[in-house]
């Protein structure tokens, strides 16, 4: 004989829990900003597993079970904003592995896969015929909306907005223009934080510039201190450098890389040549900025949504002198032959 109480106890326990989450999102850092726009656009209606703002969440548990959780089980549809490198940093292979067990578990039905750069590989796991969101084509508002019909269709629902949600995404917005602006004119963080990233990034450029030559054996020469790079060779030539106007600020200054259709002298070097230094070809400025999570990161004028690591910059630096190596190589730029005299010649004295 089974009593009212138990068998309704036992049927109660046969229903499964929902997930926490309404969607949860992977993504590389520098993308940072692409899936806070997301999730800002999600959290009106929807709970979302959004790393940077879910970590009170998970403070005290096993970091590793507690960013693989909310992909596995924690979440109806997940969402993975997708270019070359992602599932090969740490934390986006942790979550490309519980991803993949997902939808083998659950469905593709609960993967919605943005690519953010569409000349990018897709992993090999991923079918030919799942349906992808092109980002460039439509955008956040129409990812977002695309989205939430996943979620829906997965048998989410989509609460209706309120003013406590939109207050709330208003003072998350407010506090980090707040710490930018008090840490971009704090001396004590710009000299303690700033300028010792800044040496690094320096340094890191011209050590990947000697790993690519030892392991290519492209011929160029690279050099650092800590304040500017150059990397060079008898034609093209990128310098990298600093630019900080005031000490106790760092609200106009920046990182350009100028690129050169000659060869310059590296860091402490002394060049002499008969001819002037040439106008510049192109030159690229990354400012400084503050992500999320509070860590100082880059932004490239030119694709302001992405936010860009020190290591992330030191790479594009390096892919950009090698760029301009290639189109050399190709004829695409109208070179005049190097025309240096020797240290006792007559001519113009370059230095950096």
């Amino acid at each position: 004989m089974v009593r009212i109480g138990d068998a309704a106890a036992g049927s109660r326990s046969d229903v499964p829990e929902p997930p926490q989450y309404d969607v949860a999102i992977s993504f590389l850092t520098k993308d940072q900003r692409v899936a806070a726009a997301i999730s800002d656009g999600l959290a009106p209606g929807l709970k979302v597993f959004f790393f940077p703002r879910s970590q009170e969440e998970l403070a005290g548990t096993d970091g590793l079970e507690s960013m693989r959780t909310p992909f596995l089980v924690g979440s109806r549809v997940n969402v993975v904003l997708y270019r070359d490198g992602w599932g090969q940093t740490p934390w986006t292979r942790v979550e490309e592995s519980a991803i993949k067990d997902a939808c083998l578990t659950r469905g593709w039905e609960t993967l919605f896969f943005i690519m953010l750069e569409k000349a990018s590989r897709l992993p090999i796991w991923l079918p030919n015929t799942h349906v992808r969101f092109n980002f460039d084509d439509y955008g956040i508002d129409q990812a977002v909306g695309a989205i939430k019909a996943r979620v829906q269709s997965v048998g989410g629902v989509i609460e209706r907005p309120s003013a406590k949600g939109d207050a709330l995404r208003v003072r998350r917005e407010e506090q980090l223009l707040a710490d930018r602006d008090r840490l971009f004119r704090d001396r004590s963080w710009i000299t303690e934080t700033v300028l010792p990233t800044v040496a690094t990034l320096f340094a890191t450029i011209d050590r990947i510039g000697k790993e690519v030559q030892k392991e290519t054996e492209i011929s160029f020469r690279s050099g650092a201190n800590k304040r500017q790079c150059v990397l060079t060779n008898d034609r093209v030539s990128l310098h990298v450098a600093w630019r900080q106007e005031f000490v106790n600020t760092i609200s106009n200054a920046d990182i350009t890389a100028t690129a050169f259709k000659c060869q310059l002298p590296l860091p402490g070097e002394h060049m002499i040549s008969l001819e002037p230094l040439p106008p510049k070809l192109k030159q690229y400025r990354f400012r400084p900025e503050l992500s999320i999570t509070r860590d100082l990161c880059w932004v490239d004028e030119a694709r302001p949504t992405e936010l860009l690591s020190t290591d992330d910059l030191a790479d594009k630096c390096v892919r950009i002198f090698l760029g301009l190596v290639g189109r050399a190589n190709r004829g695409e730029l109208e070179l005049t032959e190097p025309n240096h005299a020797s240290s006792r010649g007559v001519g113009c004295l370059w230095a950096l």
